[in-house]
Order: C-alpha cells, then structure tokens, then sequence
C-alpha cells in the first residue's frame, strides 16, 4: 500500500489511541504497585495531550475530516471511534463491544466512565450519526454499559479512505 503523509499522521493517531488503550487496561490491575500506577497515570496523561495536540493539527482532506467536521467530533469522540475500529480490525468472533468495556477504554476513571456514558446515548452525536450503531441483537438493552457497540458503516469507510488518501471537496 502506498503511504501517504495523511495515512502517516493518521497512523500516529490511532497508535496513540493504542497505547492509551493498552495503558488503561493495565491501571485496571488491582495488584499495580502505587509507583507502577503514578507512572501509567503520568503516560495517560501525557499520550492524552499528545493525541489532542496531533488531533487539533491534522489536516483532515478526507472523508474522516468531513466526519469530525460535520459532526464537530471531538477528542474523546475519535477515541471512541478508534476504539471501536481496533475492536473490528482485531475481533475474530465479535466486532461490537459492551458500554462498559468501551468507556473503560477510553477512560481510567470510575467517575469519568459515568460521565462519558452520555457519548453512548441513542440522542449523542456519535449514535445519532450513525457513526456508532447498536449491535443488532442488543436493540432492547436498556442499560448503556450493557448495551453492544459496534463501528458505523460510514465511519469505517471514511477510516479506510482516509487511509487511502482519498480527498473530499467540500
């Protein structure tokens, strides 16, 4: 595959959405010495501005800048969004995911899980575009932890043609 600068940056994005992923699931050992922790918090905290900074300075041309335009997406947002593409990148059997897994992936804390759920509700920009979908067993799940989420058609297409170097005219 041809690389191009966008698919470069974008790459930078989604594998700092990797380790913010992987660091987070770590903090959620029970058995991490306070030292070990500190410094995970410390990387979180320093992956997270960093992905903000290279966020805010991508020149999206392509469809996933039409999308976070459109849709005035933000930090958290493209987490999300990245989470739930490296889940159907990397899922054999199931390309959705609960809530609650989900914002733990994108979240450290207990607190900020619970006020990120509203990124899940069926009014939220994410759901409400079609970017994120309900899995199709899970439409009566009540509970937003409960509930399965999966990658929106648009969205993983708008990642693959970015990728691509498709541009769009705006």
């Amino acid at each position: 595959m041809k690389s191009t600068r966008r698919s470069h940056a974008l790459r930078k994005l989604l594998d700092l959405c990797d380790d913010l992923h992987r660091i987070r699931a770590r903090l959620a050992e029970a058995t991490l010495a306070r030292e070990t922790r500190a410094r995970l918090v410390r990387q979180v905290r320093s992956k997270t501005d960093r992905l903000a900074r290279d966020l805010a300075s991508y020149r999206f041309k392509g469809p996933l800048g039409r999308l976070m335009r459109e849709h005035r997406l933000s930090l958290v947002h493209f987490q999300v969004l990245a989470t739930l593409l490296q889940r159907h990148l990397r899922a054999e059997d199931e390309a959705s995911m609960e809530g609650r897994e989900l914002l733990a992936a994108v979240f450290a804390s207990s607190f900020e899980v619970l006020s990120g759920m509203e990124l899940l509700h069926e009014n939220g920009v994410l759901r409400s575009s079609g970017l994120v979908v309900v899995d199709d067993g899970d439409e009566k799940a009540l509970d937003l932890l409960e509930t399965c989420y999966r990658l929106g058609d648009e969205a993983l297409t708008a990642f693959r043609e970015e990728v691509l170097g498709v541009v769009v005219d705006d």
